[in-house]
């Protein structure tokens, strides 16, 4: 049976004086996370949220602009600050009981931006926020955040984010292997029921024992299924792993040891704005694309330690797991990691795309800090890695019309 994604109802407005505070949505999203049952077939939260009248802080726009690399005082707004914005609002939807998804383990998989004209720093904008929809994945759920901003009603800025909450796929369609082992389940508990009707026919007055027996063995059985699929799934993650790295050599062995251990926290899940991506496979139109060349290497960049601080702070993304490395380990990382949203405006400020501009970045895998970068790029496409890891593919376009 196939998932059919939820039809979402036309959406209510809700109009905010203010930008919402971070710190009380975040420790909400993390008290109703563990209640939250992923689906890509549950109700789709119907509010757009829809701040106006905002007008642009140039001291924080500066501050912005140099922790991401881009020149102060440019006559537009970079192509990803109309996203820090809008983040209140995008974490007011994330963070609320309405949504389906657990904030906790929320992983930021992708983000298509749009600017259809140069922003102004002098402009007031309206933003808005809203979940466009939700979708199966191979690993989980998917949402796609939908932010827009306005000048006088006209909509000049756009982007959609997906984000991935993994959780143990429920379409049957979809993991056969999955399938095999349930029906075994089933035919185990029908012999164990066929066994309890004989024994109670021949009045052998062992029931209660066999039954233990049987439980005990059913028990094992379920163990080894899943211990098996768990086993298939990883082998194919491995092996795509290694597709998409083509076979390369690690620099260091530290780095091997250190990316060994993250890929096994990342299998039990990332966090929102710093995560692989899941192991979603590469659109057509990215750059560093499975089985290509790797792009020519244009930069190398030493990250400091404090980078996930310094951009926390302007961002107002103070995930713990960028800030430091005995937060970051917490949840399974070796040190702090980079904010997603921070390397794709790091690459697009040494990209220099002007506006209008369209926007393609897929997260791939999480950057530890401090560490050192490499920023590639040929014609449209863009990407940053490190020895044979690739973090981030990208992708600038002139605006479809």
């Amino acid at each position: 049976m196939r998932v059919q994604p939820p039809v979402r109802p036309e959406p209510g407005t809700r109009t905010l004086a203010a930008p919402p505070s971070l710190v009380p949505l975040l420790a909400r999203g993390a008290l109703l996370s563990p209640f939250k049952r992923p689906r890509p077939d549950a109700p789709v939260p119907a509010t757009r949220f829809v701040l106006p009248g905002v007008r642009i802080d140039l001291a924080h726009l500066a501050a912005y602009e140099r922790v991401c690399g881009f020149p102060t005082g440019a006559d537009a707004l970079p192509v990803t600050y109309p996203h820090v914005l809008a983040f209140p609002l995008a974490m007011r939807i994330l963070a609320g009981r309405a949504f389906p998804l657990p904030l906790l383990g929320l992983v930021h998989t992708s983000i298509e931006i749009t600017a259809r004209q140069e922003c102004a720093p002098s402009a007031e904008y309206e933003l808005a926020v809203l979940v466009e929809k939700l979708a199966p994945h191979r690993r989980g759920t998917e949402a796609t955040v939908l932010t827009e901003a306005r000048v006088h009603g006209r909509l000049v800025w756009e982007s959609r984010s997906t984000y991935l909450a993994r959780h143990t796929p429920r379409n049957p369609d979809k993991n056969p292997d999955r399938n095999h082992g349930h029906d075994r389940d089933l035919n185990l508990d029908l012999d164990r029921n066929r066994g309890l009707d004989l024994d109670r026919e021949r009045g052998l007055g062992r029931d209660r024992e066999r039954e233990r027996g049987e439980d005990r063995d059913l028990e094992r059985e379920r163990d080894q299924d899943r211990d098996q699929d768990w086993e298939r799934e990883r082998e194919r993650d491995r092996d795509l792993e290694r597709e998409r790295d083509g076979e390369r050599d690690w620099d260091e062995e530290r780095k091997r040891g250190e990316d060994r251990d993250l890929d096994r926290d990342l299998d039990r899940g990332g966090d929102l704005g710093g995560g692989r991506g899941g192991g979603r496979e590469r659109p057509e139109g990215l750059g560093g694309r499975q089985g290509s060349e790797p792009l020519p290497a244009l930069a190398e960049w030493r990250l400091a330690p404090d980078v996930g601080r310094r951009y926390g702070a302007v961002s107002g993304d103070r995930n713990p797991i960028h800030l430091h490395p005995l937060t970051a380990r917490l949840f399974g990382f070796p040190r702090a990691i980079a904010h997603g949203m921070w390397t794709v405006a790091r690459c697009l400020a040494e990209y220099g795309p002007g506006q209008p501009a369209e926007v393609r970045a897929e997260f791939r895998a999480p950057v530890l800090l401090p560490g050192a970068v490499t920023y590639a790029a040929r014609g449209t496409s863009f990407e940053l890695r490190s020895g044979g890891r690739l973090h981030l593919t990208g992708d600038v376009r002139p605006p479809r019309a």
